[in-house]
């Protein structure tokens, strides 16, 4: 049985039809998915590009195929595109493929609505919150509230209309968006961590001596990362004393802006934007260049970078936002929007390599949790419960 699995991100295109992404979600992602069904079929927003730039990850390859759905970016392009999109997603539907929806926000929302008078069987992967997508402070658009009470209430549908569920924590998004009692259920990160991904050992004491480095890996695309309360608390731990600076991996739209908050604070030789990496083993050298893992975002599912940082054993800080609790406790949580809790975290971290050596260690024993060979096995139960309940539905 073949597959379709909807996503929201971004991928390119090059002529001969091959399929790049500069991020996650290369051929290896969808291996999962190969476990157990014999292809897969990849809804998408495919972007034509000339070349493949190096780096990127091919996702096409055996057993994976493309359904282009039209390029947009942004609330306002999707709705633009509305009318081309759902046709375009209709023709995408096979009758005898089985639905994974990833389902974040518009593509999930576009199939769920085409399908839902079919009764036919539909599983989600929850991957984040778009109460928290859409919070203040993520995103500019005088729609903003609005869009985030409806795309809230269509993931609650979704999820209770769901014929199996797949979370990407291990409780936070299922008490925001339960599912129907008594279908199957599962907590289930979606991260890829393999063994080049660790560090052999944590950190002691004497590495975190000197002036230590922040990092944040994420786009700029919206400010979800809160990357501009990062700069403000920044400047007010460089103000109590702190020999302290910060370092950005990402890229986006919005870099312009925290460049001038850097101006603004006179940061400019402790904020360094890096710029974008591509996954894997180049982020990887940017965050062992650093101290102290920085996200205190403004919405989160459970996020994939923290997880990857945490297995070069670097320590966390993190936010309310999610399931970040899951993986390195409430004690080294800050509220969203906080720049003095920030900072006042910030400035706590800083003064003691004693504390920070203990997180190291314990970051990097919890991120061996998250190990492929420990995820896999769960997630290929999840989808063999998938093909197993459309075999029923089919030959009912």
């Amino acid at each position: 049985m073949k597959a379709i699995v909807s996503l929201d991100h971004r991928f390119a295109r090059t002529p001969d039809g091959r399929v790049y992404s500069q991020t996650m979600f290369g051929h290896r992602f969808w291996l999962r998915y190969l476990d157990v069904f014999d292809s897969v079929r990849v809804i998408a927003r495919l972007r034509p590009v000339e070349k493949a730039e190096p780096g990127w990850h091919e996702a096409t390859g055996e057993g994976v195929s493309f359904a282009p759905m039209p390029y947009y970016l942004g609330f306002g392009g999707f709705v633009a595109k509305l009318p081309s999109f759902v046709r375009s997603v209709r023709r995408a539907i096979e009758p005898d493929a089985a639905l994974i929806l990833r389902a974040h926000f518009m593509t999930s929302s576009v199939i769920y609505h085409s399908v839902k008078r079919q009764q036919r069987p539909i599983a989600i992967e929850v991957i984040g919150n778009p109460r928290d997508n859409f919070s203040p402070g993520t995103i500019k658009h005088p729609m903003r509230p609005l869009i985030r009470h409806f795309t809230s209430w269509d993931l609650a549908h979704l999820c209770k209309d769901a014929s199996a569920s797949l979370y990407v924590t291990e409780e936070a998004l299922q008490l925001a968006f339960p599912p129907t009692e008594g279908r199957p259920t599962y907590g289930i990160s979606d991260v890829e961590l393999y063994d080049d991904c660790y560090v052999d050992e944590p950190h002691p004491e004497k590495h975190y001596k000197g002036r230590l480095r922040f990092i944040c890996v994420g786009m700029f695309e919206t400010l979800a990362k809160a990357q501009d309360i990062q700069i403000q608390a920044l400047a007010k731990a460089v103000k109590a004393g702190c020999d302290v600076e910060l370092a950005f991996v990402g890229g986006g739209r919005s870099r312009g802006l925290l460049e001038v908050l850097v101006q603004e604070h006179g940061l400019h030789d402790r904020v360094h934007f890096l710029g974008k990496r591509n996954a894997g083993a180049d982020v990887r050298a940017e965050v062992d260049k650093a101290h102290i893992f920085l996200l205190p975002s403004r919405q989160e599912g459970l996020p994939r970078a923290m997880v990857e940082a945490m297995a070069r054993a670097l320590p966390a800080i993190g936010s309310q936002a999610g399931g970040m609790y899951e993986l390195i406790g409430r004690e080294n949580l800050v509220t969203p929007n906080d720049i003095d809790g920030l900072a006042e975290m910030m400035i706590k971290f800083s003064q003691s390599p004693r504390d920070l050596a203990e997180r190291s260690a314990r970051n990097l024993a919890r991120s061996r949790d998250y190990h492929d060979a420990v995820l896999s096995a769960k997630r290929k139960q999840f989808y063999q419960k998938i093909l197993q309940i459309n075999k029923e539905f089919q030959s009912s």
